[in-house]
This record gives structure tokens, C-alpha cells and sequence, in this order.
């Protein structure tokens, strides 16, 4: 399957920096300034990662998945009294709300009754 982007967008009042981890081993990602953008690309054969954020390179106020970028195709972070807020929007929206179901008519199920003589005729009782 093809690589697929996602938006990371930071609408707080500060630069946040982005680092990924894998076991013991950290390294720096990006800087996203505030109001700007920075567009990951994520593979669904990728091994699990996961991305913190934070005001501070050593400080860890968010964590972002390799997963949640697969799923959702922009991902928006505000500080709502000093705190960060992640809103998420999903790259496939499901369609099962937006769709009415169908209304079939109640049809009444009759009963069959078996018995041994019909399982002999069709050869299923000897």
C-alpha cells in the first residue's frame, strides 16, 4: 500500500518540537512553529512509533502514534489554560450516518416442519 501524509497543524501561541522514539533511541523530527504546519509521511508497513510533543525539546506534553497518523489526515493542536488539545480529523469518515437504512417489509416466516419421511426423499436419511 502507498505512503499517505498527514498534517500535523499547531494553532497554539508556541513553537512545538517533535521528537520520535524506538526503544532506547529518540531523535528530533521537526520544530513547528506556532500557526504553521509540518506533513508527515506514514506507511501502514512501518514498524509502531511514537511522536512527542512539547513546548520544550525535553518535556513530553503529547504523544502522537504512528497509528493516529495513519488514521486521521490532519491533526490539529491548540492550548486551551495552558494545556494542549488535540483535535483529530479522519481520513475515511464513515458513511453509515449519513446513510438512512432501508425499511423492508415484516414478512412472517413460516414454519416447515420436518419429518423423516422428507430427509429419505431427498436422500439425506437412509
Amino acid at each position: 500500500m502507498a505512503p499517505t501524509m498527514t498534517e500535523i497543524v499547531n494553532t497554539t501561541q508556541q513553537a512545538l518540537h517533535m521528537r520520535v522514539a524506538n526503544g532506547r533511541y529518540c531523535a528530533d523530527v521537526a520544530r513547528i512553529e506556532r500557526g504553521q504546519t509540518h506533513t508527515l509521511e506514514v506507511d501502514c508497513n512501518d514498524t509502531y512509533m511514537e511522536y512527542s510533543m512539547g513546548s520544550d525539546p525535553s518535556v513530553n506534553d503529547l504523544i502522537v502514534t504512528s497509528d493516529d497518523l495513519w488514521d486521521y489526515k490532519r491533526i490539529t493542536i491548540t492550548e486551551l489554560d495552558g494545556k494542549f488539545d488535540v483535535r483529530k480529523e479522519l481520513r475515511f469518515p464513515c458513511l453509515s450516518e449519513e446513510l438512512e437504512p432501508e425499511v423492508a417489509p415484516a414478512a412472517k416466516k413460516q414454519r416447515v416442519s420436518s419429518s423423516w419421511k422428507q430427509w429419505i426423499r431427498i436422500g439425506l436419511l437412509l
